[in-house]
């Protein structure tokens, strides 16, 4: 007689569930871009958006994900500030008027 495969003992990989993709949280990036936006010097808007990153760090560390993950969505959530960014200065550099 043959051995039959034990299918029921397979374990798919253990899944890791994000309250919130820092790549999708606009609003949020939004916000900051707006601040640092507002500041005069590119110190101050440094700072500012260190301090920004420190407590999203702190929140997803509070979230219990590991480092890797943190680092992946500080980055995702730093390009989204820079897209931001970016965006608001574009929108400065139209002209106005209707078309």
């Amino acid at each position: 007689m043959s051995e039959q495969l034990d299918l029921l003992s397979w374990q798919p990989p253990a899944a890791i569930v994000l309250p919130f993709p820092q790549r999708r949280n606009i609003g949020q990036a939004r916000r900051v871009a707006a601040m640092i936006d507002k500041r005069k010097s590119q110190q101050s808007r440094q700072r500012c958006f260190d301090q920004e990153l420190w407590k999203l760090c702190q929140s997803l560390k509070t979230s219990g994900l590991s480092g890797d993950q943190i680092n992946r969505q500080l980055d995702d959530f730093t390009a989204a500030v820079n897209a931001e960014i970016w965006r608001l200065d574009r929108h400065e550099q139209r002209p106005g008027g209707a078309a």
